[in-house]
């Protein structure tokens, strides 16, 4: 039986091309030890794990991390009968829109008893459907280029939040001090501290 009592996490994690997403994801997966499912749109992304398909009960049961390639008939759907685990939804834009949202919805609400971590991953705030904002409790932040505004009505704690984006962004490209002290260094012809950079908010 699932222990409701669990407190599951549904996680937002945003940054440009480059930063760092999927190194920090496959070190998180790694270091959770749970099993997890990877659902990208692109069939060259996370090769390293075992493809599952998603259409039979037996493709549910399995331990480590799997990936999953987005098929729009049916991944949706079956995703609700993933248990015990951490779902990845890799570059949201390629596969989530708004005639998805119910879906969604019910997976976001049903995650508790379902005992599921849920990482929503997008290159910036407006790549990234507003239901997951309406849900988040954790936001990992690298560097953005788009506008966190666009999501002010679903944000808890936008301030806070924005805040911390304008920090991030600016430790990032070198703007503001790194808090280890590194140094400036010359990047693709720009002054930059660590295009890496990120930050966790818990979003209380």
């Amino acid at each position: 039986m699932s222990d409701v009592s669990v407190m599951t996490k549904m996680t937002v994690l945003l940054g440009t091309n480059g930063c760092g997403k999927t190194t920090a994801l496959r070190n998180i997966l790694t270091a959770s030890g749970r099993r997890a499912l990877v659902v990208t749109p692109d069939d060259r992304e996370w090769t390293e794990y075992e493809h599952v398909e998603l259409r039979e009960p037996q493709d549910f049961v399995y331990d480590g991390i799997r990936r999953h390639i987005f098929d729009p008939e049916w991944t949706l759907k079956m995703l609700k009968y993933f248990r015990n685990g951490i779902i990845v939804l890799d570059d949201c834009r390629g596969y989530l829109r708004s005639n998805t949202s119910d879906e969604i919805r019910q997976l976001l609400i049903r995650r508790r008893q379902r005992c599921v971590d849920i990482f929503a991953v997008g290159h910036g705030f407006t790549e990234v459907p507003p239901v997951f904002f309406t849900f988040a409790t954790d936001f990992v932040l690298f560097q953005t280029r788009d506008n966190i505004e666009r999501r002010k009505y679903y944000v808890r704690n936008f301030e806070s939040l924005r805040r911390k984006v304008e920090e991030v962004n600016g430790i990032a490209t070198g703007r503001l001090a790194h808090p280890k002290g590194y140094g400036v260094a010359e990047m693709a012809g720009k002054k930059c501290v660590d295009i890496h950079y990120c930050d966790v908010v818990v979003n209380e």
